[in-house]
């Protein structure tokens, strides 16, 4: 369904409480939705961090950001993938 109808998602979510059992409920998204630059580059406006609303012009942070443990975990499951003569 659509993740940007939220009338009818708060609807279908009302019902889905009623059934009985696992349910899945697919929704669909466009990043960025609304946010002409997020539209335009979703990779990048994934998950910015502080930005000028105005002109997307992101803000550096005051501190270097720490290394993303989903980097960290990444690369070494590919020094790990390497090693692995199977």
């Amino acid at each position: 369904m659509d993740g940007h109808d939220v009338g009818r998602l708060v609807e279908v979510l009302e019902n889905i409480k009623s059934l009985k059992g696992p349910v899945l409920l697919h929704i669909i998204t466009k990043k960025g939705k609304g946010y002409e630059f997020a539209e335009l580059d979703p990779i990048t406006w994934h998950g910015p961090g502080k930005f000028d609303v105005a002109t997307g012009t992101m803000v550096k942070p005051a501190t270097p950001p720490t290394v993303a443990y989903q980097k960290v975990f990444g690369q070494a499951l590919v020094k790990i993938a390497k090693a692995d003569p199977g």
